[in-house]
């Protein structure tokens, strides 16, 4: 009876996990519900890793054929959230690189206005990690925030549209926005000169899905109930479907703008969604993700309650070349870690 139970069970998560491997391929503007599967594609990646561990153990051998060959057929998948760099290049050239990073600051609502100003410890340890940086791509970046990273933290130029911010230690040349319906969402660009190159920079932040305080509180062990637990979960799910929506008409106006630049692109900020999903492919169907070229561990980017999500990223067009991709763990001042990587202009 148990073994029949276990079994069940293994089949609904080998079929889930089977069907987020066609979520990148599906319109969130063509199916409304079926997307939303790819944000548990981590989850249900190590549920099939847990059920073929366990069916080792047992006479029916056989059984871990169906989780084996579910991750199998998925496996490319996999580099997206864990990356082993073992036969990657390692270039220690500097010439013509673009150090660059990007953060989804929450207007820094960890470390802000303490004593009506940012605390100086905050202060000190962003000096330390930001100023090997050229470039810096914010989202939900405020006029506080602002002044911080003019000021302090000595980046002189920039460019700015509805929080999303591009910091700079070089002059920016042409620089401007895409227009989103969302006023709390929106894209910048900026083209800066990289030796004899000209490289065109654009920060995206695609539409929130607006969770994060429902998440905290369905983790929470708070004595709510176990119905309200279920509403809350399915409101979110709700939401994110629909939001899932509104990113997928930015994404399609950020690329045709990128499909018309007349320099090579880096692309970067907070896309809200995972790799497992409709606008990454979008994405990455054109240009390079730093992660998989470089990155080297663990991808996940969000430090929310949801865990294992990477929904922030870095891209480049394919005569770029990234040497090196990181994501910081030791900056806690927002619900997202920063990400780095230099760049190779050629």
């Amino acid at each position: 009876m148990l073994r029949n139970l276990f079994l069940c069970l293994n089949i609904m998560v080998a079929l889930g996990l089977a069907i987020t491997y066609i979520t990148p391929y599906i319109d969130p503007l063509d199916h409304k519900k079926l997307p939303i599967l790819g944000l548990f594609y981590p989850l249900l990646l190590l549920a099939n890793m847990g059920f073929l561990m366990a069916w080792l153990f047992t006479s029916k051998i056989h059984y871990a054929l169906l989780s084996f060959l579910t991750i199998f057929f998925g496996f490319q998948h996999i580099s997206s959230i864990i990356n082993i760099p073992y036969q990657q290049e390692q270039s220690s050239t500097s010439e013509n690189v673009l150090r660059l990073g990007s953060y989804n600051i929450r207007n820094f609502d960890y470390i802000a206005w303490k004593n009506n100003s940012f605390q100086p410890v905050a202060i000190k340890k962003l000096q330390q990690q930001f100023k090997p940086l050229d470039i810096i791509c914010l989202q939900e970046s405020d006029y506080n925030t602002d002044q911080l990273f003019k000021k302090q933290l000595k980046f002189p130029h920039y460019q700015e549209h509805e929080g999303t911010r591009i910091f700079s230690r070089v002059p920016l040349l042409k620089k401007g926005h895409i227009p989103f319906e969302s006023r709390k969402n929106s894209c910048t660009w900026a083209d800066i000169k990289v030796g004899e190159d000209i490289i065109r920079i654009y920060n995206l932040h695609l539409e929130s899905n607006m969770i994060s305080y429902a998440t905290d509180k369905v983790v929470e062990r708070n004595g709510m109930g176990w119905k309200n637990r279920i509403r809350m979960t399915v409101d979110m799910l709700k939401s994110y479907s629909f939001r899932s929506r509104k990113r997928a008409e930015q994404t399609k106006l950020v690329m045709a703008h990128i499909q018309k630049s007349p320099y090579p692109v880096i692309v970067c900020g907070d896309f809200n969604d995972s790799p497992l999903s409709f606008i990454y492919r979008k994405f990455s169907s054109t240009l390079k993700d730093g992660f998989i070229e470089k990155g080297n561990g663990f991808s996940f980017s969000y430090r929310g309650k949801i865990p294992f999500l990477r929904i922030d990223y870095i891209f480049s067009s394919p005569t770029l070349h990234f040497q090196h991709y990181q994501t910081d763990r030791s900056l806690k001042y927002s619900d997202h870690y920063p990400i780095f990587a230099n760049i190779k202009i050629e």
